[in-house]
């Protein structure tokens, strides 16, 4: 992973000491904290992108990240409550002028050669439905990132965030000492869920035409997220513990039709048909999702190009298996529309004795 260095300050200053035996103190050089982070690609949500740089791009597009930062003159035992424990970083906004090249905040921190740092991450800087907050250590488990006031919302007004998810326990950087890398890496991960839809139809021949499609059954109420300092890396899909509603609401979108990025969508009848993408896709609060709740309803006109067509109106499709929005998954339904066929199945026999087959009635 290529690493981009803030800045290293080069304040070295060589001077003699005024004693009496004209010796010199120590060279000091003062290496100012950097920060360079990674995007996974886990679900490609709205911080897009088809490799790392490009996920950078987005990340520094969306306004950059904030960051945590504590330092502890103690080093035997890192949060008790006899360290010297102080705030360094309080919700600094680090931004990239360069595409996600480089990235600096205001207010440069400098490496304490006799402390060891923990630094915590979140994105985006300035989400528009939550609140980030941190559990600052010593308080309660190394210090956990929290963030409340989330909810599921559609691509252009969706939050996708991201935290950092490398430290062994949750808490990057605990071990971090000025003889480190001066350049705080962080690997983020995306905490919410991505659900996109797409559409087909495997009848035979003909052309469907789709004019409305909706989605209901899910909680769309807000939540708030703490984190779980056992998740290290990219988390399980079936994760989602980690969020709790503190709101309920009844979940319901238009994904075609009024309002919605596809007004309609044409659907060409084949066997091998491909499934047509859904310009609208969301970002979702994970939850568990009980079966037989989770339903589409669709009002849709079937041509058979030779002249006949019919509308079929608010036609329901339910799923009855349960469903898992978990942490850091991309979920997508595909619908394949047709409607269902007359088939004439006939037995003809000669004469009303079926056992007797085609034989005549005869009178002797």
């Amino acid at each position: 992973m290529k690493k981009s260095y803030l800045m290293i300050a080069a304040a070295a200053a060589l001077f003699a000491a005024c004693s009496s035996n004209d010796t010199f103190k120590e060279v000091v050089e003062e290496t100012a904290i950097g920060f360079q982070p990674y995007a996974s690609n886990a679900t490609k949500a709205a911080i897009t992108g088809s490799d790392n740089a490009a996920r950078l791009a987005s990340l520094a597009s969306a306004g950059g990240f904030k960051v945590y930062g504590y330092k502890t003159i103690e080093t035997s035992n890192l949060w008790t409550q006899s360290g010297s424990i102080s705030t360094i970083f309080n919700g600094t906004t680090v931004t990239s002028s360069n595409s996600g090249a480089d990235w600096s905040y205001t207010g440069l921190r400098f490496w304490d050669k006799t402390a060891t740092y923990n630094f915590y991450a979140v994105a985006p800087a300035s989400p528009t439905h939550g609140t980030y907050a941190i559990i600052a250590p010593p308080t309660a488990n190394y210090g956990r990132i929290t963030i409340t006031g989330a909810t599921s919302a559609e691509k252009d007004d969706a939050d996708d965030f991201l935290i950092d998810r490398t430290g062994a326990t949750g808490e990057l950087g605990s071990s971090h000492t000025a003889a480190s890398n001066p350049t705080v890496d962080f690997d983020f991960h995306h905490i919410m869920a991505k659900v996109e839809f797409a559409l087909k139809s495997t009848l035979a021949s003909g052309t469907i035409t789709v004019s409305e499609l909706t989605m209901k059954g899910w909680n769309s109420g807000t939540a708030t997220f703490t984190q779980d300092l056992s998740i290290t890396g990219a988390p399980s899909q079936l994760v989602y513990g980690e969020w709790q509603f503190t709101s309920n609401g009844s979940g319901d979108v238009t994904l075609v039709g009024t309002n919605a990025g596809n007004a309609s969508v044409e659907l060409t009848c084949s066997a091998s048909a491909s499934a047509t993408a859904l310009s609208d896709w969301y970002i979702m609060v994970p939850q568990a999702i009980q079966a037989n709740t989770l339903e589409f309803t669709v009002t849709y006109t079937f041509d058979d190009g030779n002249g006949y067509t019919e509308t079929f109106t608010d036609q329901p499709a339910k799923l009855t298996a349960a469903q898992t929005w978990g942490t850091d998954s991309h979920t997508t339904y595909t619908l394949d529309i047709k409607p269902a066929q007359i088939i004439f199945d006939v037995t003809s026999v000669c004469g009303f004795d079926v056992n007797g087959g085609d034989q005549p009635v005869t009178v002797e």
